[in-house]
């Protein structure tokens, strides 16, 4: 059996190292990219799955390899002016997350991959025009050269269009500025850092910073943003180290295309909070590596994707809906969207009388319900992610679900 992972970019490298280290040993997987495509060379922040999976690939360990992706330690979150003090959002003791330069990984998985898992992994290099499903798998065209294999995931990026794709109702920011600073990030956590328009992520990495101004441009410009760098860096304006993205929040409406399981910023995008972006891209890896092998229906593997993006939402409204210290037209449109969301969740108070029901963290690793279908068929809990959820509730004064000590903070790891 023979199955390609499209793309180098992070998602696909985070495929290649979860399909070899989960699918049996018979299953080939290979690589399949355009060594000229550029990617968007973000330093990243990541979730405690990513090392996790890191390793299983590579054998990626932070002592020894953490120059290899310019890396650092991430131990959680730290929220400045969401409320008047601020939070810190950790993850478990025994768990940690990482940042890492974007630019590198590429490298560094393609370099590991051939020497651990030899006969099992090998590359397609060039130009790839067309994925095309066949009655009996999937036809890749590279180079006017046509390439079978039995399955595909597509990691190539945005969607060329969006006619399969929902925009989200929930998000609230679509563009960025982004701030590199070069000198090394001396902290190990990722800054959520709100101002009057929006709020900014703050990664460090062990040779630069990146800061990410995040607003939505129908109710502030860039120009404004700038202005704001300029005077919170203390740094003129023409001293600011600049590149500018925006993007369309959306969702595909379906994962599984025949043959072909999209994954990363070809299934959805929302936003850098929280790093929610890893935890759909490793839902979606789960719920291939059952799918291909026929232990889980497609009608029942798109069920649980949509669960994930329904989690995702949730969780970045949960964030939102109870503003920050500013008391500006950003911050009033993000509570009130993101009220609305979650007073729409059906059931509320019956799913935070679940939630408060759960005492072990293998009952709320949402992610090991795939693994064993029934006991996903009996999760009843309802949508949310229950680690970010009982901490957001409380720190961000919420008191939804009323727990106020910590061995009721759930991790899923």
């Amino acid at each position: 059996m023979k199955i390609a992972v499209i793309g180098v970019g992070t998602a696909g490298c985070l495929s290649l190292c979860h399909l070899l280290t989960y699918l049996p040993s018979y299953w080939e997987v290979i690589s399949v990219h355009d060594p000229s495509t550029p990617i968007v060379g973000i330093g990243e922040s990541t979730l405690p799955r990513f090392p996790f999976i890191l390793f299983a690939g590579t054998r990626f360990h932070y002592a020894t390899d953490q120059h290899e992706l310019d890396a650092t330690i991430k131990q959680g979150v730290k929220f400045v002016n969401w409320r008047n003090e601020d939070i810190f959002h950790t993850f478990a003791s025994n768990t940690y997350g990482i940042h890492f330069n974007t630019f590198n990984l590429k490298d560094f998985v393609l370099s590991r991959l051939p020497k651990l898992w030899k006969d099992r992994f090998s590359c397609i290099t060039g130009n790839v025009e067309d994925l095309i499903n066949t009655d009996k798998g999937v036809d890749v065209i590279v180079d006017n050269v046509v390439h079978e294999f039995d399955y595909v995931v597509d990691c190539r990026g945005f969607p060329d269009n969006y006619d399969d794709c929902q925009e989200s109702n929930v998000v609230p920011v679509n563009h960025a500025l982004i701030n590199v600073i070069d000198k090394p990030g001396d902290w190990d956590w990722t800054y959520h850092y709100a101002h009057p328009n929006g709020w900014m992520f703050g990664i460090p990495l062990s040779t630069r910073q990146g800061w990410g101004y995040l607003y939505n441009d129908t109710i502030s410009t860039k120009e404004e943003g700038i202005d704001w760098l300029s005077e919170h860096f203390k740094t003129p304006k023409e001293q600011l180290n600049i590149r500018e993205y925006s993007w369309k929040p959306f969702f595909s409406n379906k994962m599984i295309n025949g043959r072909i399981i999209k994954n990363g910023n070809r299934i959805s995008f929302m936003e850098p909070l929280q790093a929610l972006s890893f935890g759909i891209y490793d839902a979606v890896n789960l719920a291939c590596v059952e799918y291909v092998q026929g232990k889980e229906t497609e009608e029942r593997a798109e069920l649980f994707y949509r669960q994930i993006i329904e989690t995702t939402e949730a969780t970045i409204a949960f964030h939102y809906h109870g503003g920050s210290i500013f008391d500006t037209e950003f911050w009033k449109m993000a509570s009130v969207k993101c009220s609305r969301y979650v007073s729409s969740v059906k059931n509320m108070e019956n799913l935070f009388d679940r939630l408060r029901e759960y005492r072990t963290a293998s009952n709320n690793n949402l992610f090991m319900y795939l693994m064993s279908p029934q006991e996903r068929e009996t999760l009843k809990m309802g949508i949310f992610d229950p680690q970010s959820i009982y901490f957001i509730d409380e720190a961000f004064g919420y008191n939804y679900t009323k727990q106020g000590t910590q061995e009721n903070y759930y991790y899923i790891t």
